[in-house]
């Protein structure tokens, strides 16, 4: 009896990094893991006709059984194809054999979290600044030594916001995928 040999479709490829310097694509083999880095100052600029974008990032490592961030390691040069990528947002990397390190996507980081607000919030304000207590769901934890900004959410009437709390008080925020900003739940109730 034969055995049925089983393969990948042919039409199935995964795309790779076109190298400008060379002037060809990079075959997948010559990239090591993942790699985490954080965008600096101002971000990842995108792609743009036949020049590919780039940025600084801050290369991170994570705790070996853990998926929170630890030890930075340095900062470097890195490259994408892809769209922008704002400041202070969390991207794997893939290093090429040239040393090179390219942005594969946006990190994902966990989504939920428990916050207290470093100064009192009022209804009039659009956004508060706050401290991560605790976080939870699926991805990367975030930076808990990091003042993240908390946004409030706006009514109907301009000018005018749905929440208010004092220094001290502890709400439920939502990631916006980007950097440090993050969208209020709702605050502790009063």
């Amino acid at each position: 009896m034969k055995r049925k040999r089983h393969s990948v479709a042919p039409h199935f490829r995964i795309p790779t990094p076109y190298d400008p310097v060379m002037g060809n694509h990079l075959p997948l083999a010559i990239f090591h893991p993942y790699i985490i880095g954080k965008a600096q100052a101002a971000g990842i600029s995108a792609r743009s006709d036949n020049d590919v974008g780039s940025g600084t990032v801050t290369l991170y490592i994570l705790k070996p059984g853990d998926i929170a961030l630890t030890a930075t390691l340095k900062e470097v040069e890195c490259y994408t194809l892809g769209g922008a990528v704002d400041e202070n947002t969390f991207v794997f990397l893939i290093q090429d054999s040239y040393d090179r390190y390219w942005v594969v996507q946006n990190a994902q980081m966990q989504p939920m979290c428990w916050f207290k607000f470093d100064n009192a919030l009022d209804t009039s304000e659009a956004s508060e600044s706050a401290t991560i207590q605790t976080q939870w769901g699926d991805g990367i934890s975030h930076d808990v030594t990091q003042t993240i900004t908390v946004m409030n959410l706006p009514t109907h009437t301009a000018g005018v916001y749905e929440f208010y709390a004092d220094a001290g008080d502890w709400g439920t925020a939502s990631y916006s995928g980007s950097g440090y900003l993050w969208y209020i739940v709702i605050p502790e109730c009063p």
